[in-house]
């Protein structure tokens, strides 16, 4: 209707218009820019790592944004998306390990057995930090299937890891041992997903992405972040790890490039389709 002219019947008091520019699509999460496309196809980002039980890994180095995080002012939380097919080799797959060569004296590591369940264990002067979850809330019930694991530490508080899965925290501690004398430094240790300094700590099954953070991120039951959108990157975020889907440079998508990961004898796979720009 030409502006100007009068109106007949019941007065309109809003409207909306529709303002369309061919396809567009938002950057990988945690971005916001938009890029103009010709259509769509299907791809699958963020895409998760097969690990052998082995020889695979993601060495991720020594880098001072990653090194003594359970000494932080504001606490420390480790979490990953894991898909377990077994308790990996030695019967002790590991998550994260920031530890020193076997027997271990410094460091930390998070990881599953085949006796205690889902564990950490952080080295201390005089006592480690150890706790564990115990199989009856991680065991064989839960291989196969995808779980969201964290753990949160606070050296000023209670000294004592707390472990959460699927982000409820576990309710019978087969052991929650405090930390008793210094953290025993990790600076000279390399930080490994899926393996330890030695190869003998090899995750049989996938990882999906995984993220350390410099305060404690969870202190009540949440609802994880899920696996397939990426967390945004905020200011408590030191490192977050993202699976691209090819070649052996793991990108920390936080951004301090010291702390991309080289991976080794892995495979890549992806369950979260998704549109793309063509």
């Amino acid at each position: 209707m030409p502006f100007g002219e009068p109106t007949t019947g019941a007065m309109m008091d809003e409207f909306t218009i529709a303002i369309e520019h061919g396809h567009w699509l938002a950057n990988q999460p945690g971005t916001g820019d938009c890029v103009e496309s010709a259509g769509f196809g299907e791809f699958c980002f963020p895409s998760y790592i097969n690990f052998n039980g082995d020889t695979s890994e993601i060495d991720c180095g020594s880098d001072a944004a990653i090194d003594d995080l359970p000494t932080g002012a504001n606490g420390f939380t480790a979490e990953a998306w894991i898909f377990a097919n077994g308790f990996g080799e030695l019967n002790l797959g590991r998550i994260f390990d920031k530890r020193d060569p076997d027997p271990p004296t410094q460091g930390w590591a998070f990881f599953i057995d085949s006796v205690n369940g889902l564990r950490c264990i952080m080295m201390g002067a005089v006592a480690n930090a150890d706790s564990s979850s115990g199989l009856d809330e991680f065991g064989t019930a839960e291989f196969f299937a995808w779980h969201h694991v964290a753990l949160t530490y606070d050296d000023g508080g209670t000294r004592q890891v707390r472990l959460w899965i699927d982000g409820t925290e576990v309710a019978t501690y087969n052991l929650q041992q405090a930390m008793n004398g210094a953290y025993q430094t990790d600076a000279a240790e390399e930080l490994r997903i899926g393996n330890n300094d030695d190869g003998t700590g090899g995750w049989n099954g996938r990882i999906g992405w995984v993220r350390l953070t410099d305060n404690i991120r969870y202190t009540v039951a949440f609802t994880p972040p899920p696996r397939c959108v990426l967390p945004d990157i905020d200011a408590n975020t030191v490192a977050q790890w993202i699976y691209e889907g090819s070649g052996t440079a793991i990108d920390n998508q936080e951004g301090t490039a010291a702390l991309d990961g080289t991976a080794a004898n892995i495979t890549w796979a992806c369950d979260c389709e998704r549109l793309m720009a063509m």
